[in-house]
């Protein structure tokens, strides 16, 4: 059975990898580091979602608030978000 940890390239028997031509040795290299770049990329923007999220909730929630409310001021709302991070 496959190992998940292990490169693409490791988990192809030597006895193929040596019968494969270097033109395809090649390519397959090529995409197996894209492959593995794309994975660490979706990795990182996983490790930021619940941050993501929890901003999102805050704003969801300042918005029902102050639809209720009518407060506070917009010039208020601006600073508070700004300290979040939100653009505008």
């Amino acid at each position: 059975m496959e190992n998940p940890q292990a490169s693409i390239i490791e988990q192809i028997p030597p006895d193929d990898w040596e019968k494969t031509p270097p033109r395809v040795k090649k390519l397959v290299e090529s995409m197996a580091e894209r492959i593995e770049s794309l994975e660490q990329q979706a990795l990182e923007l996983l490790s930021r979602q619940p941050s993501f999220f929890l901003q999102l909730s805050t704003i969801n929630c300042l918005r029902s608030i102050e639809q209720r409310a009518n407060f506070p001021p917009p010039s208020s709302r601006r600073i508070f978000r700004t300290e979040l991070g939100v653009k505008h």
